[in-house]
């Protein structure tokens, strides 16, 4: 393994942070007004944002809390994860059951609360779709909503085993998925991102996806899978560059709060934290702090720690701050089974 777990697992929270109080940023703006690269690059991170109705974090922390519970334990679950319609409704960046284009649609917000659940089951790729469905089943969510969020999920746990191929991940997401039987409409709409991606089309030509949909939406607005495509789209254009992914499909303004909190998940478990810009990193941690807290219910260094708890307790140490803080040994070593093995006693 080229890089440690333990920095995919921090990137991929931190990316989501980050990603949601860009994109909480640009929802203020415009339906239709043109940001500049200037303002998308300072916004949510120079200046405090104002936030309307919360954020996605709050739910993917409270499934993050609720995976790190010692095994035997009595896991304290919120209401607000395992029964969401009660509370979901009354979210502004949700759409639940309205035709209000500027809600998000649920089934994007459930590929979000999953990323823990991909996180903590990257290495079994056949038990994590299984898993995800059941995620949905015990938060009273229809099962279409499960197919974006293993979409998503999926492309995690490959970035996590070091198995992420830019240039193949839609076909064999179509493929290992088998997406054209559970959705043809978001097949569809994958294979056109395929065909951008091989031409190197830009923003104004992945718009036409947004305006002028290549399949008909669903009569159930809640589980239009577009932003799972433009995500994948977001990420994938410039996947080695975290900052001008978010940039990229901020500009875009197409839910923005959803889509780049996603983006930035993708781009943060790819690219690790050392790829995250250490500005914004900083910023995070001083001037967005209060945003963070409306946003995700946390701190900035909880975030880490919790990202660090979760890898714990996938690798059956459970709580690695208690065990490294009592230790001056050096951090011990994490890794997927069987790639650290002992070594052989050679003749002196």
């Amino acid at each position: 393994m080229q890089y440690s777990l333990r920095d995919r697992f921090r990137g991929a929270l931190l990316g989501a942070v980050l990603g949601e109080i860009l994109g909480s940023a640009c929802e203020k703006e415009a339906a239709h007004s043109v940001l500049s690269w200037q303002t998308l690059s300072q916004e949510g991170f120079i200046a405090p944002v104002a936030v309307n109705g919360g954020g996605w974090g709050k739910f993917i922390m409270q499934e993050v809390n609720r995976l790190v519970q010692p095994l035997g334990s009595e896991a304290k679950t919120e209401p607000s994860v395992r029964s969401l319609s009660n509370i979901l409704s009354t979210t502004s960046i949700l759409n639940t059951q309205s035709d209000d284009p500027s809600l998000a649609p649920l089934s994007a917000g459930c590929a979000l609360m999953t990323i823990p659940i991909a996180l903590f089951y990257h290495d079994d790729m056949r038990y994590l779709p299984r898993r995800i469905e059941q995620a949905i089943e015990d938060w009273q969510q229809p099962a279409s909503h499960a197919t974006g969020a293993i979409v998503i999920g999926y492309t995690l746990a490959l970035a996590l085993q070091e198995k992420l191929y830019v240039h193949d991940l839609i076909p064999r997401l179509l493929t290992d998925l088998e997406i054209v039987d559970r959705d043809p409409l978001l097949a569809q709409q994958l294979q056109q991102v395929q065909v951008w991606l091989e031409q190197g089309s830009g923003l104004s030509t992945v718009k036409t996806l947004i305006a002028e949909p290549i399949a008909p939406k669903s009569s159930d607005p809640t589980i239009d899978l577009t932003p799972i495509a433009i995500a994948l789209y977001g990420f994938l254009s410039t996947p080695a560059h975290f900052k001008l992914s978010l940039l990229r499909t901020a500009r875009l303004q197409y839910y923005p709060q959803t889509v780049c909190c996603l983006v930035g998940a993708l781009s943060g478990v790819h690219n690790r934290t050392a790829g995250i810009p250490l500005g914004w990193q900083l910023h995070l941690m001083t001037t967005s702090s209060k945003v963070l807290t409306e946003l995700w219910s946390t701190s900035p260094t909880s975030i880490i720690q919790q990202a660090d708890l979760l890898l714990g307790q996938w690798s059956g140490a459970h709580d690695p701050l208690q065990w490294s803080a009592s230790s001056n040994s050096p951090s011990p070593l994490v890794a997927v089974p069987n790639l650290i093995r002992p070594q052989p006693n050679f003749p002196p």
